[in-house]
């Protein structure tokens, strides 16, 4: 008789001990209501432990990084330097002004270590995030969320988007966080489904209830713009191309009737909405401060609250609701690319935009195997953030830039790789 064995890489391994250390994090966070940072310290030490473990490949990897992703490598450098002479403009503090360097370079961060992981531990049939454990992750965020949600306010479908006091009761506790983390298990589901079918339904409908209980619409707008431009395997490709326009359009006029966007109209018809008042700001900022902007830490980030930012007076943003100091709800951080533009001005922004697109070009997967390919996925996360801050989550960095990196490093050094993750 045959005995059975479970076997398991080292790098599967430790792939699913770093996405069960985010898991157990999300669910902690909502328990004992810590910051943000304490998830990306305890994922990014263990990302950490794991590479030193194996020295000489890490070294070998990042000399690799180097020679390889030189232009990338070579604009963070820049950027690096750049944000070291620009820190002496700030009036933070060298801990805050550290801080909010990780936190604009999350993703960036992320994807390196992607990279040096798959480097240091080559197993090209590795993939993040595990996928059974996203579906089972995913099982308990969708358990606990039909059990909070209110299920009574639902009327007409006119109003099927309205129930924004829900989202605040999910794990994530925040409607964006919500709606990014569905769309981003859209993204796997989609791409996972010639392998899992089972499991990549499952997620497919976890991903549309998660959407539709955060009421997130420009998510929803993020997914048609995905259907549109994702890659269908039929026999006949007109059709069905012809079908997605139909159904898309169907779908856009159905969103255009609901009191939800009616209301987005109403809301985005003047600069006092907090966001467009936040870029107006920024835009001003960065005219003034040209070509280098604020500072670290001084406008429409964690750190410009902190320790308040004597910008908001210099613009009289300090009687604004949600930029006010004692404000409980605050709009400060509600766009990545606001505080991109007023803090770091126009060699900045110019800087990191270039970084993106480069990472964008270095993803893009030769055999074009992926439905939804790495490119797209990016395309669309850069035009979400435009209204929110996505870039600097864990949620984004994590389960999309890491494997990015991964993917990267898989797609120079091995001759097959897994198509079916992001």
């Amino acid at each position: 008789m045959e005995r059975f064995e479970l076997k398991i890489s080292r790098s599967s391994l430790y792939l699913h001990s770093i996405f069960l250390l985010y898991a157990l994090n999300i669910l902690l966070k909502k328990l004992l209501v810590y910051q943000d940072g304490f998830v990306d310290i305890s994922i990014l030490s263990l990302i950490m432990l794991f590479l030193i473990l194996q020295p000489l490949r890490l070294q070998a990897g990042l000399t690799a990084l180097f020679l390889e992703k030189n232009k990338i490598f070579f604009l963070f450098l820049i950027f690096l330097v750049y944000y070291f002479f620009l820190a002496f403009t700030s009036y933070n503090s060298t801990g805050i002004i550290i801080q909010e360097f990780v936190s604009v370079l999350k993703w960036l961060i992320y994807f390196f270590l992607g990279y040096l992981f798959s480097y240091t531990y080559p197993e090209y049939d590795s993939e993040f995030p595990p996928i059974y454990s996203l579906a089972i992750f995913s099982l308990l965020i969708l358990l606990y969320s039909v059990i909070k949600y209110n299920w009574n306010g639902i009327g007409d479908l006119h109003n099927l988007f309205n129930f924004y006091g829900n989202s605040f009761e999910s794990i994530f506790s925040l409607r964006s966080v919500f709606a990014l983390y569905g769309l981003v298990i859209f993204f796997y589901a989609t791409n996972c489904y010639d392998k899992q079918k089972l499991v990549a339904i499952f997620l497919l409908a976890a991903s549309s209830i998660f959407i539709f209980m955060s009421g997130n619409r420009k998510v929803l707008l993020g997914i048609a713009f995905v259907l549109f431009f994702m890659k269908f395997r039929y026999r006949n490709p007109f059709i069905i191309k012809l079908l997605k326009i139909v159904v898309l359009l169907f779908a856009l006029i159905f969103i255009l009737q609901t009191s939800l966007f009616k209301r987005s109209v109403v809301e985005y018809s003047t600069l006092k909405q907090p966001r467009l008042f936040a870029y107006s700001k920024s835009f001003q900022i960065a005219y003034d401060y040209f070509p280098i902007g604020s500072g670290p830490a001084t406008f429409c980030s964690k750190g410009s609250m902190i320790n308040y930012s004597p910008i908001y007076t210099k613009y009289e943003m300090d009687h604004k609701w949600g930029f006010r100091s004692d404000d409980e709800v605050s709009f400060y951080n509600d766009t990545y690319w606001a505080q991109i533009t007023g803090q770091y001005g126009a060699i900045g922004s110019l800087l990191i935009l270039l970084i993106y697109f480069s990472i964008i070009k270095t993803v893009k997967d030769p055999y074009n195997q992926q439905r939804i390919s790495r490119p797209l996925i990016l395309s669309v996360l850069l035009l979400l953030s435009a209204t929110t801050p996505l870039f600097q989550r864990t949620e984004i960095a994590l389960l999309v830039f890491f494997d990015m990196g991964m993917f990267s490093c898989k797609k120079n050094h091995f001759n097959s790789y897994n198509p079916s993750s992001i």
